[in-house]
């Protein structure tokens, strides 16, 4: 199962640095907690993609989804931000 703590090692290493790119670049204009270890985060980059993320107690990615058109593996750049 995918956890935060190897979260980089698992999702392709250019889509990584380009997400943390992202992430540093500020590109996360907001996130919010829609339920207990939900979050949906609001990503800018070509546009305005919503990201949701739910987490189990143990930092284990239960479900991860984006909005925008990439669909070149399961992890996209804004699901990394």
């Amino acid at each position: 199962m995918l956890n935060l703590m190897n979260f980089a090692n698992a999702v392709d290493r250019a889509v990584y640095l380009r997400g943390c790119e992202y992430y540093e670049g500020e590109a996360i204009t907001s996130i919010r907690e829609t339920a207990p270890n939900t979050y949906l985060a609001e990503v800018e980059g070509t546009g305005t993609y919503s990201v949701e993320v739910s987490l189990d107690g143990q930092l284990n990615i239960v479900a991860s989804s984006c909005d925008c058109p990439y669909d070149w593996s399961n992890t996209c750049k804004h699901q990394v931000a």
